[in-house]
């Protein structure tokens, strides 16, 4: 981020794609719409890209994107006032999930679960699993005490958990 700041182009696509998956996915979570997802992604880098040569490292670099990202993304629904039904997780879920189950039955299941979730827990759970951020780190994105964050997690697996065990893709560290 601070050879961005400097104006180094190639730090800041390394960047980009570095963040690109992990960021949509997150934004996904929140505004369930893949092309304003899309869109939002752009917009955080947008202003990433602004801001970059004032940047100073406070925190953690994902914590500064996901921040970004998430108060665009809150702003965004807040703006459009609608909760779309439908919302499709695009995480790379093939490695992780394969051992045999049908992929597409298991986003299907996935997606469902996920969409019926608060969005504070929907938000926590992505990410942890999908953006793999740790719990202190969810917190400062969330602006929520780590208690909270961890009970938002565990709660949203909670939920999510007769669609995982279905497909034996249950996380190890949370049984």
């Amino acid at each position: 981020m601070l050879r961005c700041g400097g104006g180094d182009r190639a730090a800041f696509e390394e960047l980009l794609k570095r963040y690109e998956t992990r960021l949509i996915a997150f934004i996904r979570s929140i505004v369930r719409d893949r092309g304003d997802a899309e869109d939002l992604f752009q917009e955080t880098f947008l202003r990433v890209h602004r801001a970059a040569p004032r940047y100073v490292p406070k925190a953690r670099l994902s914590t500064f994107l996901h921040t970004i990202a998430r108060n665009l993304a809150l702003n965004f629904v807040q703006k459009k006032r609608e909760q779309p039904v439908e919302q499709v997780v695009d995480t790379g879920v093939e490695e992780e999930a394969g051992r045999g189950a049908d992929l597409e039955a298991l986003r299907t299941a996935l997606a469902a679960a996920l969409a019926r979730l608060p969005r504070e827990q929907r938000e926590a759970v992505t990410l942890r699993y999908v953006s793999e951020l740790p719990y202190k780190r969810i917190a400062e994105v969330m602006d929520a005490p780590i208690g909270t964050v961890a009970s938002w997690v565990h709660d949203g697996l909670q939920k999510l958990s007769p669609a995982l065990r279905k497909f034996g893709a249950l996380a190890e560290e949370e049984r």
